[in-house]
């Protein structure tokens, strides 16, 4: 009401305005002051309407009308953000609805609008009061706030409809749509009428036009064309924030009551759009969207789109009204003349996000009927949509209308249309590829003007236009793949995109996303790992990867594989091009590195290799190469060269993903070798896919040997070291002056004010595209890479997993000057409080290594395809049949040969080149075993075949989520063709125990070899050369931390257990003859034998252990530290527990093991048994057992996931398992049986039903005689478990805790190998049918069942019995030798053990007793901290070793304190440690320290060996100085001598006897002297103990001597031994065994006891005491050398030399 009164009384005349009345009350021409705030709240709360209160307030007011009218105005606009607030809250909301805000607000609202028809009927400009001051203001600033209270209320009045549905009610009972359709329609035509009118200067507190109204045509300095000035929509500030309220307000009410169920609503959206107001205002807004602004036009969208989905009979209307033309031209623009880089047209929709996704929503609307669909289609809106994304106008640093994630919005928009309008997929389809066609042009001209640009003159930099088109090049390829993501996933238009060419499109793309020429050098030098990290910019690679693989899912994968495999060879012949190229350009330079030269006509030759192509790169950083046109050739051809290489192993990885794609969806499916599965593995086992494989592993091959041979060349670490040295470093040219760096991340980076990212405050930020220079760069603490510009620092890469770019470099220039960071911009204050030490510098690479990191990126890539065939080999493998498997072309046979052949063929070739085989040999002969500093093999060969190791493990091992899975078809076929499978021959398999094959020297083998006897020099040659170094050196070389990881990892996997849960392929290997055997692994004839699992795995577990044992059992081992034993001594306890596994006879498994289970695994807990599941063996076993049932529950199951009734029958009799996850695994490997399949099984279950109860008949006749049998059997058998069980104390029950974790991990093998027993097997019958009498009972009764008239097949029967006896004596005599290689291992152990202990002896440990000081400290103080390490990895091992084999435990302490004596010299009688052997004794004493207090019962050996007084005694020697201060340091065995007498001094609660055998010199004077004093104390707690309790048995009133005296009389008397004694003597018999009695006799012999003790002797055993292992007199000599030491650290602590005290 106030707004209406102050708009009224502008209206009135002149006379008024100076001196009339208001609405009859006093006049205004002097207003009184404005009240505050809480009076006007409180007046206008009291009642009354607003009118009293404008008079009130304008009584006696000095202000000008036209401030007070403002002043009104303005707290007009306080009160409805205050109600804007309350009416957030929903309760407030209510409340006010109730209150009756609704119609407030629509009058107020109606007034204005009524105000302003009536000036424009006037003539009038404004309402308000014009005071013609000088100022000049006028009415513009009472005009705009007047607007912005009629918008603050439109906004009100939508916040209630939102949350109240009683204000929608009310909104349309007073008919609140029809006023603001009015007003809208009434400020659209004032915009109409001011035309070409610019609105006039105003000063600050004005109304002012708003920018981007200006600048919709893209123009930067918003300018306005001539030949758009007549169109244009100017507007203001408040009336385009009246406009947006205005049409939001119409939004969410047409929603709103659509959605509403209130029955007063009967005005419908479609109604109020085919009025003829709303339809103006909307096809002004769509015509000159450049003036409204985007953010209008989509609010228009979003209207027209709801209002056509709410009633889709409105779209015929939409489109014969003019709406869709509007909007059609709005979104295709005109046909300009533009830049050739930037297409033919040019779109004039606003650079607005929200309007660029609201368009595809609104084309979805226009289709939704067959008319609209066909308009659409004629329309063809789309291409113009598209040409957003290639232009620059919407793209940084122009536009950020496409960040987050527009792009997927606009192709999820896309993809809703052309699932819901099919007819409109094929022209949307068109119009994206063409977009991408446009993008791939764009791309070429590009890199075009790349390579033709000037040669820079006097350091000139490149075009700034050139790196302005690459910035939008990078953002046009991410926005269209984000759209490709969404549009993509669905199948249908996958095959349409693909047949237009759109595949071919986005496989241009990619390679011209990696700028050329020095930019690429410049962003791989720069980078912090250039083997793993993106080199195309931005998430472009995974942007373009992700669409690539979602096209992969949703097209057959035989055409996918096909096109890139086209792909690849061409590209493969493009890198063989550029890579002549580059021999050709550096042919100069190569010959003056090498000395050599190459004649004019071998330099094509030459070309064709890759060996020897980075000679002739420079091995210096890029911004230190002379600006020179030889320079600039060669710069560009190893550009060329490195970039497609990276585009080779891009599609590589491509490829890798089909087939992975084409795998799982197999998987899925279900079946093995269905009709789709035929066509994509028949094109991998064509002769052109061979022809591709081999040709990219031989390009890996090379590639490796190049990177490995420059990684171990001289001069490659220093270059390396030098890059971690700070700017100005003499010689140190590494720190280039100037980066020019570009912005890469979609979400810009942050800028900080340190290196430090958390410690560190943000100053700013930089923008998608924006180039900006940097002077230093670092790496912070989190390992960040850093660089500082102008502003600050800023973030190579993001942290976290992902490590998406944030900056690239485009140049670098100059050479950095000393001490670069005291003259930079930026305070590095906080830098320096948080530890600026913490920084890593980082120089530039040099161009050789650089391009050795890039060559080094196709190891991943041909890891990922050779894991992936192999796994598609393994795939078919399972879905084999059982009997003869057929090669012909197209079969599953022929597909899995071919993958074998080339898998095996191609990793046989890695482990054959050139050099290596004659380096193999030298390495692993003995000369060189014993010699660590003469290796004729090169380091590079080293490296390089710890990559094929990589490459081999990863082929041959595929390891899951829920088991591991191995390629036993390859490894099988690698092992025959090393000779490592003689059992598989016929013509060498040997029955004799004792015969084995060498270890090969050559293939993998001879490979893992070969690194480890490498690897063994390499850390013997710097563990001598350590005491040279004033720092801790890096244990281990470049090439042998690459190297031996892998080659122990791989060892470990082959001797892994899952080889024999592989079930599947096991078993399918078992059926087949050997002919077919062969041809499947190309053993060309080799296999004559069947396949046989458990002879398999004990060859490659003895080949194995032999090279376990050849490795531990090398002197050179001991120079190894301790992060490389403790992996060698996994591998060491994996390999025993495989031999003993595999050695397991077959009478300790389940009796109910089905015939599947034997003929695929074998004997012998499931590695050993016959190599087929046919024959009178297997006919035989299952003879033993019950026949198999299938379980109805089960069959039941398996009905309920989709499976037949009869498929799931077939499964279970199959697989003789009621295992659900058994029987699944069938059924979804094999197909569903033929109805005359079923039919014959289902005969077949009556017929053995039928033949069963014949059987049971026949034996309830007999009697019962054969169950009393197996009834005497199983006794038997548990008689002989009982005795077993009773013999050998402690050790019998430690063997049968080991037996019985032996059975519980053969039940778990068992279990995952998804070949477990059924569940009707009876225990009974595994003891019954594990003897030899009961398996004879058991062939005679299978005999008995025999026909007599089948006479005929005894000779058929008899052959079969031969075979099998020799299988037998084959499997034996496996056994036999894995038996004694397992116990060859177990004699090596502990010796090889103790010699890693007592370690390498290197010049420090000759020299030196004590701790150094000066520079050596820090060296001799790690070698002590790693010696430690070594000796407590080593002692856990062998403590383990102890609890399998606790016999082992007294040979350990044994010759552990042996050799620790040994080298303990005396001298007279003084024992001291022998010379140069404090470091052994000291390692050993900590072994032997660690094992005493682990295994207690075992000290008493080392008072046999007379340790503890030969300790002592070198202890007093190192402490014989008294009192003196110390300056020199304790020895290195000080501190573990004290150790062992602390665990010497420790009680013990057992008796220790002497051994009789031994004669008295063999046992040493400590022991004997010790067991005479435990006896004593023995004695003397029993005589303790009896008057004890005789005096607690004692009457009351008489003492102990009358007691004593009692019970002396009659000792016998059962009084005379009290029950608490009788039972602590036996306990203490039962803890040790029957040494009481003999510790009785003793303790008689040895003292002179009264007659009362001799009395309480026989009547109480010696009682066990806690007696400690060092005597009286040796304590109190210990206690006296402790308080020496602590007085002389003591006296040393208060001295100025205390720092050199050990701590």
């Amino acid at each position: 009401g106030a707004e209406a009164g102050i708009a009224g009384n502008g209206m009135k005349g002149k006379e008024e305005e100076e001196g009339g009345k208001l609405g009859g009350s006093r006049a205004i021409s002097e207003p009184e002051p404005m009240i505050t705030d809480e009076m006007s709240t409180g007046e206008t709360a009291g009642g009354g309407s607003p009118q009293p209160f404008v008079e009130a307030t304008s009584k006696a007011s000095p202000l000008p009308r036209r401030q007070q009218e403002e002043r009104l105005l303005e707290f007009i606009d306080v009160v409805l953000t205050l109600t804007s607030t309350v009416i957030s809250i929903p309760i407030g909301t209510s409340a006010l609805t109730d209150c009756g805000l609704i119609p407030a607000l629509i009058q107020t609202v109606s007034r204005d609008f009524e105000a302003a028809q009536s000036v424009r009927k006037g003539n009038a400009k404004s309402p308000f009061t014009n005071p013609g001051d000088k100022e000049g203001r006028g009415t513009a600033y009472a005009d705009g706030l007047l607007k912005f209270v009629s918008a603050q209320a439109v906004q009100i009045l939508e916040a209630a409809i939102v949350t109240h549905n009683s204000a929608l009610v009310a909104f349309h009972e007073l008919e609140g749509v029809d006023l603001l359709v009015k007003r809208l329609d009434f400020e659209i035509d004032q915009i109409k009428q001011s035309g070409n009118e610019t609105p006039s200067s105003v000063g600050i507190e004005g109304d002012v036009e708003m920018e981007d109204a200006k600048s919709q045509d893209g123009n930067k300095d918003g300018s306005i064309d001539s030949s758009s000035s007549a169109s244009a929509r100017p507007l203001s500030a408040s009336r385009r924030v009246l406009l947006f309220s205005l049409m939001n307000c119409l939004t969410v009410v047409f929603h709103q009551q659509e959605n509403s169920s209130s029955a007063s609503i009967t005005s419908t959206s479609a109604a109020q759009l085919r009025k003829p107001e709303l339809t103006n205002v909307i096809i002004d807004i769509l015509g000159y969207v450049d003036g409204y602004g985007g953010v209008l036009g989509s609010l228009v969208g979003t209207l027209l789109s709801d209002v056509m989905n709410s009633d889709p009979q409105v779209v015929h209307y939409v489109h014969t009204s003019g709406i869709a033309d509007a909007f059609f031209k709005m979104v295709k623009g005109e046909v300009t003349e533009c830049s050739p880089l930037l297409g033919s047209s040019s779109p004039i929709l606003p650079a607005s996000a929200e309007l660029i996704m609201a368009v595809p929503n609104v084309i979805s609307a226009l289709a939704l009927t067959e008319q609209g669909a066909r308009d659409v289609k004629n329309a063809n809106p789309f291409p113009a949509l598209l040409d957003i994304f290639c232009s620059p106008k919407y793209v940084m640093p122009s536009s950020r209308c496409l960040l987050n994630e527009v792009g997927a919005i606009v192709g999820t928009g896309l993809d809703e249309i052309m699932r819901h309008v099919p007819s409109l997929g094929g022209i949307v389809n068109n119009a994206i590829v063409d977009t991408l066609s446009r993008i791939v042009s764009f791309g070429k001209e590009v890199v075009e003007k790349e390579k033709t640009r000037d040669v820079p003159v006097d350091g000139a930099p490149p075009s700034r236009e050139i790196e302005g088109l690459r910035t939008c090049l990078v953002q046009y390829a991410y926005n269209i793949s984000q759209l490709l993501e969404q549009v993509l996933h669905h199948e249908s238009h996958c095959g349409s995109f693909v047949d237009r060419g759109g595949l071919d499109a986005l496989l241009e793309l990619f390679p011209l996303l990696i700028p050329g020429g020095t930019q690429f050098l410049s962003h791989a030098s720069c980078l912090g790992a250039p083997s793993f990290a993106k080199l195309s910019h931005l998430t472009n690679s995974g942007a373009i990867t992700a669409v690539i693989r979602s096209i992969s899912s949703n097209i057959s994968s035989h055409k996918m594989i096909k096109k890139l495999t086209e792909c690849l060879e061409k590209q493969v012949e493009t890198l063989r091009i550029s890579q002549g190229e580059l021999w050709r350009q550096t042919r100069k330079a190569r010959e003056e590195r090498t000395g050599s030269s190459v004649a004019e006509g071998d330099v094509d030759e030459t070309c064709g290799s890759i060996n020897g192509i980075l000679d002739g790169v420079p091995r210096v950083p890029l911004h230190t190469l002379e600006d020179s046109a030889s320079n600039l050739a060669t710069t560009d051809a190893l550009s060329n060269f490195l970039r497609q290489f990276v585009v080779t192993e891009w599609l590589t990885n491509l490829l890798t993903s089909s087939m992975r794609v084409a795998l799982q969806k197999s998987s899925e499916i279900g079946t093995g070798w269905g009709r789709t599965e035929r066509e994509w593995k028949k094109l991998l086992s064509s002769k052109q896919f061979e022809d591709l494989v081999d040709e990219l592993s031989n390009l890996h091959r090379c590639s490796m040997q190049e990177v490995c041979r420059v990684r171990t060349e001289e001069g490659y670490d220093q270059r390396e070291s030098d890059r971690c040295c700070p700017p100005g470093t003499p010689g140190n040219n590494s720190h280039p002056a100037l980066y020019r760096i570009r912005i890469v991340c979609p979400d810009g980076a942050v800028v900080r004010d340190g290196i430090e990212i958390d410690s560190s405050e943000s100053v700013g930020g930089l923008e998608i595209g924006e180039i900006v220079e940097a002077t230093e760069r670092c790496i912070n603490s989190s390992g960040v890479l850093r660089y500082r510009t102008r502003s600050g620092w800023v973030s190579e890469q993001t942290r976290g997993h992902g490590r998406e770019p944030i900056a690239e470099v485009m140049e670098i220039q100059g050479l950095a000057p000393q001490n670069l960071s005291s003259g930079a911009n930026v305070d590095d204050s906080k830098d320096s409080a948080d530890g600026k030490g913490k920084r890593v510098e980082c120089g530039v690479t040099d161009l050789c290594s650089m391009s050795a990191a890039i060559m080094a990126r196709i190891q991943h890539s041909r890891t990922g395809l050779f894991a992936y065939l192999s796994r598609s080999a393994v795939s078919s493998a399972r879905s084999v049949q059982f009997g003869s498997i057929s090669f012909l072309e197209g079969s599953v046979g022929a597909h899995i040969s071919s993958i074998i052949k080339i898998l095996s063929r191609n990793i046989r070739d890695d482990f054959a080149i050139e050099g290596a085989v004659e380096a193999m040999a030298i390495a692993l002969s003995e000369d060189m075993r014993t010699n660590a500093n003469e290796s004729a093999a090169s380091a590079h060969i080293t490296m390089y075949f710890g990559c094929m190791l990589g490459l081999l493990h990863a082929s041959v091992f595929e390891e899951k989520r829920e088991r591991e899975v191995f390629n036993v078809l390859l490894l099988f076929s690698l092992l025959n063709e090393a000779g490592i499978l003689l059992d598989f021959r016929e013509s060498k398999a040997s029955c004799d125990p004792g015969s084995d094959a060498d270890l090969p020297s050559d293939g993998f083998i001879g490979a893992i070899r070969f690194v480890l006897s490498e690897g063994l020099s390499d850390m013997q040659r710097r563990a001598l050369s350590s005491a040279d170094s004033t720092s801790p050196e890096q244990k281990l070389s470049r090439y042998t931390a690459a190297s031996f990881p892998p080659a122990l990892a791989l060892l470990r996997r082959l001797v892994s257990r899952s080889i024999l849960t592989e079930s599947g392929t096991n078993f399918s290997l078992a059926q087949m003859p050997p002919a077919d055997l062969d041809k499947l692994v190309g053993g060309q004839g080799q296999i004559e034998r069947s396949f046989h699992t458990g002879r398999f795995c004990r060859s490659l577990y003895t080949c194995v252990a032999n090279i376990s044992v050849e490795m531990w059992g090398d002197s050179r081992l001991a120079n190894a530290p301790a992060h490389v034993i403790h992996p060698t001594l996994n591998l060491l306890a994996d390999t025993m527990s495989s031999l003993k596994r595999s050695t397991q006879s077959s009478a300790n498994t389940s009796s109910g093991a089905s015939s599947r289970s034997r003929g695929a695994r074998g004997d012998g807990a499931g590695v050993g048994g016959g190599g087929g599941g046919s024959g009178l063996f297997a006919r035989r076993l299952r003879a033993r057992r019950p026949p198999f049932e299938p379980s109805e529950d089960t069959i039941t199951r398996l009905a309920e996931m989709g499976f037949d009734r009869d498929h799931a029958l077939e499964a279970l009799e199959t697989m003789e398992s009621n295992r659900l996850e058994v029987a699944m695994e069938y059924c979804l490997s094999h197909p569903p049986p033929s109805p005359a399949s079923a039919e014959r099984r289902r005969a077949a279950r009556e017929a053995a039903s039928a033949s069963r109860r014949s059987r049971e008949a026949d034996a309830e006749a007999s009697g019962g005689n054969d169950s009393s049998n197996n009834n005497d059997a199983n006794r038997d058998t548990s008689n002989d478990a009982e005795s077993s069980s009773s013999d050998g104390g402690a050790a019998g029950a430690a063997a049968a805790a080991a037996g019985a974790a032996s059975s519980q991990a053969g039940a778990a093998v068992e279990s995952a190998s998804n070949d477990t027993a059924t569940a009707a097997a009876a225990p009974s019958a595994a003891a019954a049918n594990s003897s030899p009498a009961n398996r004879e009972a058991a062939d005679g009764e299978s005999s008995m069942d025999v026909d007599d008239a089948a006479e005929k097949d005894n000779k058929e029967i008899t052959e079969e019995e031969r075979k099998e006896n020799h299988e037998k004596m084959l499997n034996e005599a496996s056994r036999d030798r894995t038996k004694k290689c397992l116990d060859l291992m177990i004699d090596q152990v502990i010796s090889g053990a103790l010699r890693i202990i007592e370690g390498r002896e290197t010049e420090v440990d000759k020299t030196k007793e004590s701790l150094m000081e000066g520079s050596n400290d820090v060296a001799t103080r790690s070698a002590i901290v790693e010696d430690e390490n070594a000796v407590l990895v080593v002692c856990l091992f062998l403590l383990d070793i102890c609890k399998d084999s606790p016999s082992q435990r007294s040979t350990l302490i044994l010759e552990t304190l042996k050799r620790l004596k040994s080298n303990i010299a005396v001298n007279g009688k003084r024992t001291m440690v022998a010379e140069g052997k404090e470091r052994v004794v000291a390692s050993l004493c900590h072994a032997a320290v660690v094992f005493l207090r682990a295994l207690p019962r075992t000290r008493s050996i080392a008072l046999e060996e007379g340790l503890v007084g030969c300790i002592m005694s070198c202890l007093r020697s190192a402490t014989k100085g008294g009192g003196e201060p110390m300056t020199s340091g304790w020895p290195r065995w000080f501190a573990p001598f004290i150790l062992f007498l602390d665990v010497m001094a420790q009680p013990i609660a057992f008796s220790i006897d002497g051994d009789e055998t031994k004669s008295k010199e063999e046992v040493s004077r400590e022991f004997t002297r010790f067991c005479e004093y435990q006896k004593k104390q023995s004695a003397a707690l029993s005589k303790a103990t009896y008057q004890v309790f005789s005096i607690l048995k004692a009457p009351d009133g008489r003492d102990g001597k009358k007691s004593d005296k009692k019970q002396s009389v009659a000792p016998s008397t059962p009084a005379a031994a009290p029950s608490p004694a009788t039972t602590t003597s036996g306990d203490a018999k039962a803890e040790n065994d029957d040494k009481g009695e003999n510790a009785e006799k003793a303790t008689g012999e040895g003292k002179r006891a009264s007659g009362s003790s001799e009395q309480a002797s026989s009547v109480i055993s010696p009682i066990p005491c806690y007696t400690p292992m060092i005597l009286p007199d040796a304590a109190e000599a210990c206690m006296q050398m402790c308080l020496q030491i602590l007085r002389r650290c003591s006296s040393s602590s208060s001295s100025s030399d205390r720092k050199s005290l050990p701590s």
